[in-house]
């Protein structure tokens, strides 16, 4: 039966020669060209180098407007996935947001950030509709948070949540950007609230590497495949 093996970068190959006149360049060349030749007289798939892997992304986070009182102690809660983003949104309300929870998700896996804020109102929860996000949020407040609603990049609109009391406020989340947490301060009920919003973005693309799998069987080479 066949056996795979996956080797090192061919230029590493002859590295641990330690013969100062050994040209490792120079064998590095003649080993390719020896590929080359081979493959070509057993009808194989010539050797490619390996597409380049994405570069890895990171987290840019940074903070929406918040809007409410200076009561309660403070929170900041967010997370730096890559691929979060907000899903569902789950409070208790009467007349203020006494309490507030969201989901955050990427279609694969959830995670529930802790729940801030008192026990009084009643539950409520709101879904983002599939295949949508928020991109503005609507406040209604004073020393207190009364009322948020939340809008999706489609104009659907979640229920008022809370109370029309207090003055208006809106934010828009910017292009590119997703809610991956909250920020504000809290005691018997949400006294204040902001978003923490992230983007995704990459680094600088690094050098690529050649790796070759080399496939043996009791006859000798029988192909030679590039990873893909």
């Amino acid at each position: 039966m066949p056996i795979s093996y996956k080797v090192m970068e061919i230029s590493q190959l002859f590295q641990k020669i330690k013969d100062p006149l050994f040209n490792h360049l120079k064998a590095a060349e003649h080993f390719r060209n020896a590929l080359d030749e081979y493959c070509m007289s057993k009808g194989c798939r010539r050797p490619t180098p390996d597409k380049p892997e994405p570069p890895p992304a990171k987290s840019q986070i940074s903070k929406t407007a918040s809007f409410g009182g200076s009561g309660g102690g403070p929170f900041e809660i967010s997370d730096n996935s890559t691929t979060f983003n907000l899903q569902k949104v789950l409070l208790r309300t009467g007349a203020n947001i006494d309490n507030i929870q969201l989901m955050l998700g990427d279609g694969v896996k959830t995670k529930y950030t802790p729940s801030v804020g008192g026990v009084g109102g009643g539950p409520q929860v709101w879904q983002v509709p599939d295949g949508e996000f928020v991109t503005q949020v609507e406040y209604r407040s004073d020393k207190y948070l009364h009322g948020l609603t939340f809008i999706t990049n489609k104009g659907h609109k979640s229920p008022a949540f809370g109370s029309n009391i207090g003055d208006y406020h809106i934010i828009t989340i910017p292009e590119e950007w997703r809610i991956v947490g909250m920020y504000g301060r809290c005691g018997q009920y949400v006294d204040q609230l902001g978003f923490k919003i992230a983007k995704t973005i990459y680094d600088a693309k690094t050098e690529s590497s050649e790796i070759f799998t080399v496939k043996l069987t009791d006859q000798g080479i029988e192909s030679i495949l590039t990873t893909e």
